[in-house]
């Protein structure tokens, strides 16, 4: 009996000290439910802030997508935590309260480990991504060589044709070595390359060994009439081509010569003037005028010899 009452006494202060360590006070619970409403705040800013950065990788990506719909619902049980921790502080059951303050911001550090860790995943996405196209295109190289290998090798005689196809050669083997490497973006480029030249390689050697045609190239026929040419133009089997006319004006598809253009147009003792031919006149050089006092002189004595005369 007694040492039952021993374990009893154990237990008793064990669950005791338990309460106590437990036991939180009223300004305590309200520090850690602000601190919960200050983490979502903060959780909800960084959720929109970055919504419109990783939504585009959505498709691309599934990882992303999902640990962001991770994080939205832990902002959703963040919030239902601080609700019921409110709701807890106002009954004055704080151990409750502070209980699930703390599990507000449990949800909220989950966020902030959740959007830490996106650049990663994205990288790691991205680099998913170029190494797929990487190998697709090394497919499509390889494929088109051996689709057209048959037929190249009976024209490797033309040069263009082996041109083509060794540079195909060479940048298939370029782009498995950046592959290898993995610098996806230059294997992918590579392998482009090498499926244009093994391209370029069949085509030429389609041409290879066949006599060269000439293209007799019709001259469209652009016109059957002056009316069908500008006022300039006249028609000229079938063709449209300007009148000639060095010295007149053309209308109506003619030129209306002038009489001249020039001096030398003209004949003997004729100039041009406004594309006219005019007679050239010799203008008389004009009388010489005599001295103002000789005339007045020669008045005088006329009138001296007629007074003379009278007396």
């Amino acid at each position: 009996m007694k040492g039952i009452i021993v374990i009893l006494a154990v237990i008793l202060t064990l669950s005791t000290l338990g309460f106590a360590a437990d036991n939180h006070t009223k300004t305590e619970t309200l520090d850690k439910i602000n601190d919960a409403k200050d983490a979502i705040e903060d959780a909800e800013d960084t959720l929109s802030g970055n919504e419109m950065v990783y939504s585009v990788y959505f498709d691309m990506c599934p990882e992303i997508e999902s640990d962001w719909g991770t994080a939205l619902n832990k902002l959703e049980n963040a919030n239902d935590f601080y609700d019921e921790a409110f709701e807890s502080y106002i009954l004055e059951n704080f151990n409750d309260a502070y209980g699930e303050a703390k599990n507000a911001l449990d949800e909220t550090d989950d966020i902030n480990e959740i959007i830490e860790d996106l650049p990663n995943k994205l990288h790691l996405c991205e680099r998913n991504e170029q190494m797929g196209n990487a190998s697709a295109s090394i497919a499509s190289a390889t494929s088109t060589m051996n689709g057209v290998e048959d037929d190249v090798e009976e024209k490797l005689a033309c040069p263009e044709v082996a041109s083509n196809w060794s540079s195909g050669e060479d940048y298939l083997a370029l782009a498995n070595t950046h592959f290898t490497g993995g610098d996806y973006v230059a294997s992918r480029a590579a392998a482009e390359k090498a499926k244009q030249y093994f391209e370029d390689a069949a085509e030429a050697a389609l041409k290879c060994g066949l006599p060269e045609e000439e293209e007799e190239q019709e001259e469209e026929i652009e016109c059957e009439a002056d009316a069908n040419c500008t006022y300039e133009e006249v028609c000229v089997e079938g063709q449209c081509v300007p009148v000639e006319c060095a010295c007149g004006y053309i209308g109506n598809h003619k030129c209306y010569s002038y009489d001249c253009c020039e001096d030398a147009d003209c004949g003997a003792g004729y100039t041009c003037e406004i594309h006219e031919c005019v007679e050239v006149i010799e203008e008389s050089p004009p009388a010489e005028e005599e001295p103002a006092g000789c005339t007045m002189t020669i008045l005088l004595l006329i009138g001296l010899l007629f007074v003379a005369r009278n007396i």
